[in-house]
């Protein structure tokens, strides 16, 4: 019988923590950040997730830089419920594999623990467009960074799904969204999605906020188009444009299948210069989360 795939955690000790109890200290300090949500959120009660909240928006740099504005979306999370899954869009850093690939069943570890991957998801969202394969995750941080924040509010509650996603064709990308917008709508599985991206890149301040402002625009449009249209236009305002649009193609399609709309809000945002990164580049951080709007919207239960 082959064993499961573990995956290690290889960002630990440069992008966080890697001794458990310095890491639960990190992320209780993001939690009690003033440029984060101030407080540490406590955990639900009970499985349950609110189906209006469809989807969050998380940057993925260090957490002593990122963590406080990716604290303010779990913190918010926590507030919604527990959900079943929590489906990760990632861009692709490495350049391993091509297009969209989702991690196989097995574990995910941090030194916090490990987090159990949805097989009966990874399987549903495999074919067409989208592979299944462990080498383009094995060294991509994106996802990893967020798993303290999900185990320090869930414990090991929660299932998983990582997806990284490359250069890719459009139509692959709305594929992806449509797998989950049917998985969504079926009912029976509470599930969220999170995608992950960082804004402008290493910039002088000033020129990282006028960026910046671009992108919080159309992503704040919750319109999939605007997100490719500004990765066309300026290449270096998102390293996350993939995950992005398919999170907003994904959202407009179960907003469609329930009469609802989609309302993004923008959570938090700030430059890493502002948290203390030094020299004179920055990076622009924020959060966003992304609900269903209108009174067939506001189902509250269910789907744990």
């Amino acid at each position: 019988m082959a064993m499961a795939w573990r995956r290690a955690p290889v960002a630990a000790g440069a992008y966080y923590e890697a001794d458990p109890s310095l890491l639960k200290s990190q992320v209780g300090w993001a939690f009690h950040h003033p440029y984060g949500p101030g407080r540490k959120p406590s955990p639900p009660r009970a499985a349950g997730w609110d189906h209006s909240v469809v989807g969050y928006i998380v940057p993925h740099g260090a957490l002593f830089y990122s963590g406080p504005l990716a604290a303010l979306a779990y913190a918010d999370m926590a507030v919604h419920g527990r959900p079943s899954t929590i489906v990760f869009l990632s861009p692709n850093h490495t350049g391993l594999g091509h297009g969209v690939i989702v991690s196989p069943g097995g574990v995910w570890a941090t030194p916090l623990g490990e987090l159990i991957v949805d097989e009966d998801l990874v399987g549903r969202l495999a074919g067409g467009g989208v592979a299944v394969d462990a080498l383009p995750h094995m060294f991509e941080h994106s996802v990893e960074v967020q798993l303290p924040f999900v185990q320090e509010i869930y414990g090991s509650s929660v299932r998983i799904v990582p997806v990284v996603i490359g250069a890719a064709d459009r139509e692959v990308l709305v594929e992806l969204a449509g797998k989950l917008a049917r998985i969504a709508t079926a009912g029976g599985k509470g599930v969220v999605v999170v995608a992950t991206t960082n804004l402008s890149q290493y910039l002088p301040p000033r020129e990282a906020r006028e960026l910046d402002e671009k992108a919080v625009k159309a992503i704040s449009t919750g319109d999939p188009s605007a997100i490719r249209k500004l990765a066309e236009e300026e290449p270096g305002s998102l390293c996350g444009a993939n995950p992005l649009e398919v999170l907003l193609e994904y959202a407009a399609r179960v907003a469609a299948a329930r009469g609802c709309g989609v309302r993004v809000r923008l959570l938090g945002y700030r430059l890493s210069s502002e948290l203390g990164a030094p020299g004179p580049l920055a990076v622009g951080y924020a959060s966003f989360s992304i609900r269903l709007e209108g009174d067939a919207c506001s189902d509250s239960g269910g789907g744990g």
